[in-house]
């Protein structure tokens, strides 16, 4: 059995995002969360988003692994796991449907229409 370049650059890709996941979302809840459970900062939502953004839905599945991966490590219940996993997942899915659901690409945050009704 050959695996193709291609492949291999694929799976890699999908452990880093969700190594990336994983590392941000251990030291948000270890180092800046109050009671180990809730963090006032998220950079994982952000990672998700931007990765969403610029590489489309094909990261779905390491934002999804590294979320399983944190919850998993952080709560004992199979419920909260599976819930607080599924929000992570759909919170940047819905991020980019709202940025890009007129069929417009958002390349700076100036095309916002909200930013252009602001003053300089």
């Amino acid at each position: 059995m050959q695996i193709n370049q291609n492949t291999l650059s694929i799976w890699l890709k999908q452990l880093l995002v969700a190594t990336l996941y994983l590392s941000l979302g251990l030291i948000f809840q270890l180092k800046f969360s109050s009671n180990g459970i809730v963090s006032i900062i998220w950079p994982g939502s952000g990672l998700a988003l931007a990765l969403l953004l610029v590489g489309g839905r094909r990261y779905l599945w390491g934002i999804f692994i590294g979320s399983l991966l944190l919850n998993a490590l952080l709560d004992d219940s199979l419920w909260a796991v599976g819930g607080i996993t599924l929000a992570n997942v759909l919170e940047p899915l819905l991020g980019v449907w709202l940025l890009t659901r007129h069929d417009r690409s958002i390349l700076f945050l100036r095309t916002l229409p909200v930013l252009r009704t602001l003053p300089d």
